[in-house]
Parts: C-alpha cells; sequence; structure tokens
C-alpha cells in the first residue's frame, strides 16, 4: 500500500564524547552502545558515536491528508555515510563508514534510536538514505543530506527531514471535455491539475522531492494549452492563434500544483510528460471537443446560383459570366471564430464520378470571411460530365467530422451539393 497518509518523520541527531557508530536497531528511547574508536584516529575524545532518531509512519490508503515530511513505511534499512568534516580527516578511512541498520515499521512506528558512523567532534556532514530491503539495499526510498556541530562531551540535538526519491509519478485529472472555442480559459485552470509522486513501493511522497520533477507540455499554439503554477492565472487566449513556446514547470514538493490552462483553439491531442531523474516519463494526454465545419445560413453568392442551405447546392450552369461561379461560406467552433480566426481548405481528394481529377469540373478556391471561411466554386471552360466531392478541412491530424461538398455537372447545371460525414 501507497502511504499516502504519510507522518511527521524527523531524525534527530544527537552526540556524546567517546566511541564509534554502531549499526544494529535499538528499542524506542533506548541510546546504542559505542564501539571502539578506529585505530589510528586519534584520541577517544575527539570523536563521538551520533545517534538518529527515527519514526517510520504507517502506510494508509487516505489520499486527501498531507503531512510536510516523509519516510516510506516500506523502510527496511537506513544507511547514514560521513561526507565530510571540519577534523580534516579523510571519511572514507573511519571504520563503520557508512553506518547501515535494518529498520522496520514494527519496530520504528513509535521511534528508535540508530547510531551513525564515528565522527570527529566539529562540523560533520552526513548523507541519510533509506531502502527498502535490508542492508542498504533493493531501491532508495528518502534521502538527505545535511552538516551538523557535535560536540564532544555534551548531547547535541539538531533534526533533518528525508525528501522521499521519485520513481512513480501520475497526473491528476487533466480535463479533456472542454469544447473547441470555449474562452473562459481561467475558469478551466482555476480547477488546477495536481500531480502524485510516488516511491520506489508506490506510497505517495510528502513534502519535498529529493530530484525535482518537471511537467512539461509541448504545445505552441497561443491559443492552446499552457501550464503555469497554481498561483498564476491563466491568460485571456490572444488573437489570431500565434506560435508560443512550449511550457515547462518544475515542482519541488506535495504541495506543489499547476494550473492547466486552454485558450479553446480547436487542435490535435497534446500529451503533457512528467519526469524526474530516475522515474519512468508519466504522460497524461488532453483532447479537447473538436467540431466539423458547418455551412452559414444565408452566406450563399449570388443567391440565384445557391440553392438550399442544409446543405446548400452551388448549380453552375455556364462556364464564364453569370452562373460560372458561386461561393458559400463555412465555420467551425474553435477554429474560424474569433480570436483565433483560421481558415478552412477545400481539398479536392476524393474520388470523380468520372475517374478524372476535379479540375476538369471546375476550380476551387478559399478565403477568410468574417467569422468563416468562403469557398468559391468556378465551373472551367469546357467542364466534364460526372460528379466529384471536395473536403472542406482545418488542416488538423485528429480525424476530425469533415464536411464534403459534392461537384456534378450536367448539360443544364453543375451542382456542388454540401453534405457532412464522419
Amino acid at each position: 500500500m501507497r502511504s499516502s497518509l504519510a507522518l511527521a518523520a524527523v531524525l534527530a541527531l544527537t552526540a556524546c564524547g567517546g566511541g564509534s557508530g554502531g549499526g544494529n536497531t535499538t528499542p524506542p528511547g533506548s541510546v546504542p552502545t559505542p564501539t571502539p574508536t578506529p585505530s589510528g584516529t586519534g584520541p577517544a575524545s575527539k570523536y563521538a558515536t551520533p545517534t538518529f532518531k527515527i519514526t517510520i509512519p504507517a502506510p494508509t490508503g487516505a489520499a486527501t491528508r498531507r503531512k510536510p515530511q516523509f519516510i516510506s513505511s516500506a523502510t527496511q534499512s537506513i544507511t547514514i555515510t560521513l561526507t565530510a568534516d571540519s577534523a580534516g580527516t579523510n571519511p572514507t578511512t573511519l571504520a563503520g563508514n557508512p553506518a547501515t541498520t535494518n529498520i522496520t515499521f514494527a519496530v520504528c512506528s513509535g521511534g528508535c534510536t540508530v547510531n551513525g558512523p564515528t565522527s570527529p567532534a566539529g562540523s560533520d556532514s552526513y548523507t541519510l538514505t533509506t531502502y527498502d530491503a535490508p542492508n542498504g539495499t533493493g531501491n532508495a526510498l528518502d534521502t538527505n543530506s545535511g552538516t551538523f556541530t557535535i560536540v564532544s562531551g555534551a548531547d547535541n540535538t539538531e533534526t533533518i527531514t528525508l525528501n522521499g526519491i521519485p520513481a512513480h509519478i501520475t497526473f491528476g485529472a487533466v480535463p479533456n471535455t472542454f469544447a473547441a472555442g470555449t474562452l473562459n480559459s481561467t475558469l478551466i485552470g482555476n480547477g488546477g491539475v495536481a500531480v502524485t509522486v510516488a516511491d520506489a513501493d508506490g506510497e505517495t511522497i510528502t513534502g519535498t522531492y529529493a530530484n525535482p520533477v518537471t511537467i512539461s507540455d509541448p504545445d505552441t499554439n497561443g491559443d492552446g494549452t499552457t501550464l503555469l503554477l497554481a498561483s498564476s492565472s491563466c491568460p485571456a487566449p490572444p488573437a489570431g492563434n500565434p506560435a508560443s513556446s512550449p511550457t515547462q514547470l518544475t515542482l519541488t514538493a506535495s504541495t506543489s500544483a499547476i494550473n492547466f490552462c486552454y485558450g479553446g483553439v480547436a487542435e490535435n491531442p497534446v500529451t503533457l510528460i512528467a519526469s524526474a531523474p530516475g522515474a519512468p516519463a508519466g504522460p497524461s494526454t488532453f483532447t479537447p471537443t473538436l467540431f466539423a465545419p458547418v455551412y452559414v445560413a444565408g452566406s450563399g453568392t449570388p443567391p440565384s446560383v445557391v440553392i438550399g442551405s442544409n446543405p446548400p447546392d452551388i448549380q453552375l450552369y455556364a462556364t464564364s459570366g453569370t452562373g460560372s461561379t458561386g461561393s458559400v461560406n463555412y465555420s467551425e467552433s474553435g477554429w474560424t471564430s474569433a480570436p483565433y480566426n483560421q481558415g478552412l481548405n477545400a481539398y479536392a481528394n476524393l474520388v470523380c464520378s468520372s475517374g478524372t481529377s476535379f479540375s476538369n469540373y471546375a476550380t476551387v478556391s478559399s478565403s477568410p470571411a468574417s467569422g468563416a471561411t468562403t469557398i468559391t466554386v468556378t465551373a472551367t471552360s469546357s467542364p466534364t460530365a460526372g460528379a466529384c466531392p471536395l473536403t472542406l478541412w482545418d488542416g488538423l491530424t485528429s480525424g476530425l467530422t469533415t464536411t464534403v461538398l459534392d461537384s456534378s455537372y450536367t448539360t443544364s447545371g453543375f451542382t456542388v451539393d454540401g453534405r457532412r460525414r464522419h
């Protein structure tokens, strides 16, 4: 079980004159018996046995309760390494450095005391790391480093908080039901997106992370998705969907949260990535609800050529002059509308009934209109009898529903039918 309810886990360091550190766990409240000072390191009065008081919290499933410190309940051993000291000794020459002690929740749930390595009096630096297997083996779970002042012949009490080592990262509820064209990105962002970070044994880390967690959003749409710290509000969507830079945040503790901002533009799915040193990437995909282009009622030009409205028919009956061309407007929510003002394109990419290309029937062009795109079809000088469809598309690759214009030519007319398909 993951320890999403991690109780306070503070290590207290005390040192008394003489002796070197042992490696055995002692019952709560007792102090380990010092072992002899290593030979060749000077008088015993210059060395001390640092003792560390540890409390391991119980695992729990109450994921909503968080405390500021963390020691994984999966801990089975701890390694304490003297890394530097003000006495000028080489810590690697001291016997018993590092000191490794086997500990478990059953022994240390109420607090227990373990020895650190033999340490000279003065300013000493230590690195503490817990593991999920005995004797300092298995997966590292928590770690931190600190420097303490040890005075021989006196009790010295200091504290150090271990930081959980990220191994598994998951996103909270990244919204994926927002429709393109939804402009209130601030409202979306205020929902927040929590990121859960767990150790190698799946326990949620509370407090500061030993390694920072990086959240990356590759979206370069100015009206697309953006990541901000939870203390920041989402910006208003810029006009015209300008290009922007990808966003990236670094989360340092379990109290960190991000605002997920979406400006409402129609776009392909965006994959967010969470990573930390030594932890596999945790992806989460945002897929907005997209819409197909739709005919703008009453936009047919000239009215005598454009017949109907759902769908409209462009009935061309001449190769030049009146009846040789017709136009209709199409709009798409979150794409052609403000503030995005993007255009649709017409593609002659479907099979013609005669097996020939669309250019044998007519030419097609598209141009911006107010909140829409105008699609214009013009008969060629000698149209070929038959039918040929066009696809109206916003250029995205996410498998949108598209709008199709069917083109046909007879001796009495050239008809373009607008219809929708999935």
